[in-house]
């Protein structure tokens, strides 16, 4: 009975600690952004991004967190297609892990509604953790590639709006 219940506290220490990882970094970024702007296609507002970073100051190669909230009703499935595609035309190569993470994108993201809140964290070892609405974790791709290409959409200069990429970095030449 001992051996079941340790191995049972390991299968839950195990995953457990990506949660709390992503939750204690998620609210210990969250006091000032590094900057805000809002994502309009076609005369429609979509969501509103912001950068939360240790410092305020954003680097790349540490814990950062990207929130989006949506200002309106988008198909996650969608949303996840767009975000693959911008990552594909970024410089992602690999169209077996674009797919898988499409599809655990699109799982993950569920409705998208008016106010859904949908947090990205960049973990101190490149894996990209996903928060929804503040308290749900819904998951963590370990690829650092994944995170590399999934934030050059709104971080990169070669965005396809490197201005949204300046006002959430907070720098001239991002």
């Amino acid at each position: 009975m001992k051996h079941i219940l340790a191995i049972a506290l390991l299968v839950f220490a195990v995953i457990a600690s990506p949660y709390a990882d992503a939750s204690r970094l998620y609210s210990s970024l969250k006091d000032e952004p590094v900057g805000k702007a809002r994502m309009t296609w076609a005369l429609l507002d979509l969501y509103d991004a912001t950068l939360y970073a240790d410092g305020q100051t954003w680097d790349p190669a540490k814990p950062y967190v990207l929130e989006l909230t949506y200002l309106r009703k988008l198909n996650p499935s969608r949303v996840a297609s767009v975000a693959t595609e911008e990552m594909q035309r970024l410089g992602l190569k690999d169209t077996t892990a674009a797919e898988s993470w499409r599809k655990q994108m699109t799982e993950w993201f569920g409705p998208i509604t008016n106010g859904t809140k949908l947090a990205a964290i960049r973990n101190a070892d490149g894996s990209t953790s996903f928060i929804k609405n503040g308290s749900t974790y819904l998951g963590t791709i370990t690829d650092p590639r994944f995170g590399q290409h999934f934030f050059a959409i709104w971080l990169s200069s070669k965005s396809q709006r490197p201005d949204l990429a300046r006002e959430l970095t907070n720098r001239q030449n991002s």
